[in-house]
């Protein structure tokens, strides 16, 4: 009879032996700052995840999270970018800031907020580590938010992350 840890094991090789051969899973393949769940982006006629990136209209997100799971999900979680239809069609309808702000003055609003922490001391290495730790805790709620300030401003804040 086989032990447990044995089957654990064997599961672990098999798990390891598809994703090898699979490569990702396609719910976790992203295109610009939208993640693309169940192969959406091949569905709606592009050949290729470079040819999905030429194309610059907005990419529908699909997900089967609902309610507090799309707002715990960082990878889901626009905070105030969220439409009212998305709201109401997702459950999150005051589980999110009641107002409505584009990607662009959400960008503005954090980097106002890394200036205040720029400036809070004198101290250089303490206001890195607090910018550093703001950064931080916005990837952890708001992934797509994250990296579209980071590809934004790369120059000022690569030595910070």
């Amino acid at each position: 009879m086989a032990t447990l840890s044995s089957m654990r094991a064997a599961m672990l090789a098999v798990t390891t032996a598809v994703r090898q051969v699979q490569g990702p899973p396609r719910w976790a393949r992203s295109i610009g700052s939208e993640r693309i769940i169940d192969g959406e982006a091949e569905e709606a006629g592009r050949s290729s995840l470079a040819d999905a990136e030429e194309d610059e209209s907005p990419t529908v997100t699909l997900t089967r999270h609902r309610g507090i799971d799309v707002v715990y999900d960082p990878f889901t979680n626009r905070g105030t970018g969220f439409s009212r239809e998305e709201r109401e069609r997702l459950g999150i309808r005051g589980l999110v800031p009641p107002a409505e702000q584009p990607l662009e003055s959400q960008i503005d609003r954090v980097m106002t907020t890394l200036d205040a922490l720029g400036h809070a001391s004198s101290d250089t290495a303490a206001c890195a580590l607090e910018q550093y730790a703001f950064l931080s805790q916005l990837n952890d709620r708001n992934a797509t938010l994250f990296f579209r300030v980071l590809v934004e401003h790369i120059e000022r804040l690569a030595p910070i992350v």
